[in-house]
């Protein structure tokens, strides 16, 4: 499972994955931008 964070006026996308938590900084405050480059890695590293 991910999900999007916000920290200041970026995005980022947290998940877990053997317990451990990870995240990866979108580099955007667009949050349309965010959900769109979220749903697209959840297609390719998610499901």
């Amino acid at each position: 499972m991910a999900w999007l964070e916000v920290r200041g006026k970026r995005h980022r996308i947290k998940f877990r994955y053997n317990g451990n938590n990870y995240s990866v900084s979108l580099k955007t405050g667009n949050e349309r931008e965010a959900e769109l480059s979220l749903e697209a890695r959840r297609e390719t590293y998610f499901d």
